[in-house]
Parts: C-alpha cells; structure tokens; sequence
C-alpha cells in the first residue's frame, strides 16, 4: 500500500505550479518517486474533475477540489512529533520560535500571508525531530513553560515532521491542508479565507 504522505508530495507539487503542465515522469524524477506511486496520485483528483491528464501533461482544472481532496486525506497525527501546553498566548510562542522551525496553520497565515481573520491560541510549526531539544531549551529557559499537553489543557504548539520536499517557507496548500485538519473553531475560519485568497489570486500559490 502507498503511504499517503507520498500522494501528498504529487498533490502538492501540482498546486504549487498550477500554471505549468507537468508530467508524470518529471514528478516522479523531482519526488523520487516510482511512476506507478504518481499515476496513483493522480487517479482521485482525475476522477473528480480535479486535473486532467493527457499527453502534454497534467492541467489543474479545479484549485479547490484538488486541495479539498488533499485536506480529507491529510493525517496531522502521523506527522506529529511533539504536542506541548505553554503557558504563553500564540503571539508569545511565535516571537520565542527557534530560527529552525517552519510555521503552518494560522502563525503562516498571519506571518507570511497577511490573512488574520479571527484570534487565535495554538501555533502549528515544521521542525526536524533532531531539533527539538532546542525547541525544549528555548521555552524552558526563557520560560519556563514547558508541559505535556492533556485534555484539560490541550496543546497550544503542535510540532510536525517535515518530509524532504518541503519548501522553508511552508507553501499556502499546505497550509489549508494542515488548517483543514485542526479542530479548532479558528481553524476553519483561516481555511475558508486563505481558500479564497488563493482561488482570486492563483499567484499565491508559490
């Protein structure tokens, strides 16, 4: 069975490009993918009239179906790597970040987009495994504040393995892919406007 993560790298790959015509062989060449592992990623969003295939490449014809079949498919929890609860407001995590972490969810939107529609109180990075005792000294030190996450206190920094084609600054798909996925009430409200952002301006995209 293929690993989900996989179809997501060919999902991702199309919707940051979605002007360019891509082929199956440039994919699988680029993603260090076997051609049968891309034509497999490629067989829901076809069907669902999400893209087109044929023999000059792969049209994106829907931006939303595709990131919407993405989004169902997308799992935050075989990604995580560590949930902490920090006695600190989302702004507070975000300005004490390590320089090695890649933010997502609704600190990307605000920092890098400019798309704050609603409060927030979790943030939502990308960081390697190996560095995340330097993710713990940093709030430890300055803060103080480092605890494990439960359900009365549910966790305010989520931490996620980033795969190996993941760009430093963490694509806007991806992004509505990890928002999708999040229960928080906010979550949705940063979805639907980076959705529409990037539906009115395709050059959001990356």
């Amino acid at each position: 069975m293929i690993p989900v993560r996989k179809l997501e790298w060919v999902w991702r790959a199309i919707l940051s490009d979605p002007t360019t015509s891509l082929h199956q062989q440039t994919l699988a060449e680029r993603l260090h993918l076997s051609l049968s592992t891309v034509n497999a990623a490629l067989r829901v969003p076809r069907r669902a009239g999400a893209i087109d295939v044929t023999h000059s490449g792969i049209h994106l014809r829907d931006q939303h179906k595709l990131l919407t079949i993405w989004s169902v498919f997308r799992d935050l929890r075989a990604d995580t790597v560590a949930e902490l609860r920090l006695d600190a407001s989302a702004e507070e995590i975000e300005g004490d970040m390590i320089p090695q972490a890649r933010f997502s969810g609704a600190s990307a939107c605000k920092l890098h987009l400019g798309i704050a529609p609603a409060n927030y109180d979790s943030v939502l990075v990308y960081l390697n495994p190996s560095d995340l005792p330097t993710l713990h000294k940093r709030f430890a030190v300055r803060r103080s504040m480092v605890r494990t996450a439960s359900l009365v206190r549910p966790a305010n920094l989520i931490v996620l393995r980033p795969d190996p084609y993941l760009p430093i600054l963490v694509p806007p798909s991806q992004v509505y892919a990890d928002l999708w996925q999040l229960p928080n009430w906010w979550a949705t409200e940063f979805w639907k406007a980076l959705g529409e952002g990037m539906q009115e301006h395709v050059n959001v995209l990356p």
